[in-house]
């Protein structure tokens, strides 16, 4: 059997740093509360853990407004701190990724400030700047979350574009300069031991180079792509040719480091999100990757020892390759759970992500509604949801306390840290769900829940976490769920053993059985791999069924005990789930 790329096999935690553990009781979570921690994360089974931004920053979109690529949050540690977790993670023999933010900066970078000196200063190419058309912005280019995309600066007379909140202008990636100097940062984090990256928003990095108008759209409500909306299709700011090809320089960069790296990438766009995969049917002549050089200013772009033997051209002829994965979010997006919707998505990625390639498969983020109040508490299908996350063909991701339940903090958007509710505070919440949005993030990332003890074990007793934690944090914590056998934790713990033990799970082909005629809220599949052959069966309904299983021997895995085995019969009790053998 062909070697298989231990990226391909594994699964990924996120760590939201500022809620996850904090050590020094001041209602922040830090570095070294995630040190403290990371044998939990092994023991539950999860292999690789993607860290949320701990980079310096103001904090106004925390930490996805970057002021410093090359240091940490003053707040989370230092940067030997972060060389210890490196350390630490792969001492566990786990992997660690980190997010990274290519699109922008803070307004608050060094470089930033230098750009807005004056038009003549060097670093005024490193953002996009434009004349307006007498006081209107330069086109009507609006941001993804809404709002025109340009920002006037009365100083110079010039408006710059930030495909985000107006605070995070973006790079121009069509400057070499820039180009470079993004590049070496991910060496300085690569040398340092990172095994990769989650790229934010990554297909937004390039724009129109004639700065032609979007087009206008009949659609209100931005589309669950998020390409389309607000009376405007984001044709020339999202998803550019020029972007496609970053992938392939990104991951030549990354090919180049042993032992082995990846990337996952936040892309949006239903017809050009497969651009940023592999692609074996395009043969390239060679690529090259910037070499690093000292192209940045002091402390970042600079090679900071970094060889330059890896700008090393492609062989001719070889299919082009980009992004290991991208994120995926049909999951995080349903709402209303069926077979048939489940199956549908599927087969849709079976179809678009066939191996080599592989989807990702994740039930919540930093930026969603948390999962089980999405669900509406519906602990049952959840579970169910799990069950299909962990042993479909693809890579599984978990958001921090999803294993136990964690529901959504439900705050108002008047009184947000998150800036993005900020424009939203005159939006009653009736209006906001009536609309299907989810404006208010602090709701997704309120502090783990540990235990019961004050403050779920996040701090101490004394201290204020910097979001309040969640009122059910004495049944929905790691401390009350262990003991339970099919507990949301448990059940996480169950399958990502199943994956470790059974290769079928992790490098298996898959097999979408049809429904059964009068069973179409039933799904099962099949994961197959030489002589190993499991089927996974998920009863999306709120009645037991009962189903033939010729040549099933045993149950490996069920959701709860009404799920059983019996006389070649399957029993599934109401949302329940399987997997037999």
């Amino acid at each position: 059997m062909a070697h298989t790329p231990w990226w391909q096999k594994t699964t990924l935690y996120q760590i939201y740093p500022r809620s996850f553990s904090d050590s020094n009781n001041d209602g922040i979570g830090d570095i070294q509360g995630i040190i403290s921690r990371l044998d939990y994360v092994r023991q539950m089974g999860f292999e690789t853990i993607w860290l949320s931004p701990h980079y310096v920053s103001p904090q106004k979109d925390f930490g996805y407004d970057i002021a410093d690529y090359l240091n940490v949050a003053g707040e989370y540690g230092t940067l030997q701190d972060v060389q210890k977790l490196i350390d630490e993670v792969h001492a566990r023999g786990m992997k660690i990724i980190f997010d990274m933010i290519l699109n922008h900066t803070s307004d608050e970078h060094p470089w930033f400030r230098e750009s807005c000196s004056s038009r003549t200063n060097p670093r005024r190419n490193w953002y996009i700047w434009k004349d307006g058309r007498g006081r209107r912005p330069p086109n009507n280019w609006r941001s993804i979350i809404g709002g025109s995309g340009w920002k006037y600066h009365p100083p110079t007379g010039q408006w710059y574009f930030h495909n985000f909140l107006p605070f995070q202008p973006d790079l121009n990636f069509r400057n070499p300069e820039v180009k470079q100097t993004m590049f070496n940062i991910l060496r300085f984090w690569l040398e340092r031991g990172a095994d990769g990256f989650r790229l934010d928003i990554f297909h937004s990095i390039y724009k129109d180079k004639e700065f032609r108008n979007n087009p206008f759209s009949l659609r209100l409500l931005p589309s669950e792509d998020m390409t389309d909306g607000l009376f405007q299709k984001l044709r020339y700011t999202l998803n550019q040719s020029e972007t496609f090809e970053l992938a392939a320089e990104v991951r030549a960069l990354i090919d180049s480091y042993s032992p082995a790296r990846f990337c996952v990438g936040e892309v949006f766009g239903r017809d050009a999100v497969r651009n940023y995969l592999d692609d074996p049917g395009i043969q390239e002549a060679g690529s090259a990757m910037p070499a690093p050089e000292n192209a940045g200013g002091p402390g970042e772009g600079r090679s900071s020892g970094v060889s330059s033997s890896v700008n090393t051209p492609a062989a001719p002829g070889r299919p082009v390759k980009r992004l290991n994965l991208i994120l995926l979010f049909e999951l995080m997006s349903m709402r209303k759970i069926t077979a048939g919707r489940l199956r549908k998505i599927l087969h849709s990625y079976e179809n678009e992500y066939p191996a080599p390639l592989l989807p990702t498969y994740a039930l919540g983020n930093h930026d969603r509604e948390r999962t089980i109040s999405r669900l509406g508490g519906n602990e049952k299908l959840m579970k169910l949801l799990i069950l299909l996350q962990f042993t479909a063909r693809g890579v599984p991701i978990t958001y921090y306390g999803d294993e136990v339940g964690i529901p959504d903090g439900r705050f108002p958007n008047k009184t947000a840290k998150d800036s993005v509710a900020h424009g939203f505070s005159w939006m009653p919440r009736k209006l906001e769900k009536f609309l299907g949005l989810y404006i208010n993030r602090d709701g997704c990332r309120t502090p783990m829940q540990w235990d019961s003890s004050p403050n779920a074990g996040f701090c101490a007793a004394d201290a204020v976490p910097w979001l309040p934690v969640s009122k059910n944090f004495r049944s929905a914590s790691v401390e009350a769920q262990k003991p339970q056998p099919f507990s949301l934790l448990n059940i996480h713990k169950e399958l990502l053993r199943l994956r470790g033990e059974h290769k079928a799970l992790k490098q298996g082909c898959m097999r979408i059985h049809a429904p059964l005629r009068g069973k179409r809220k039933v799904l099962s599949y099949s994961r197959e791999l030489e002589n190993e052959h499991l089927t996974v069966v998920l009863n999306i309904s709120r009645k037991t069924v009962i189903l033939p299983a010729e040549g099933a021997s045993r149950v490996l895995f069920s959701t709860d005990s009404g799920c059983f085995l019996k006389n070649g019969t399957l029993t599934l009790g109401a949302y329940g789930g399987l997997i037999w053998t």
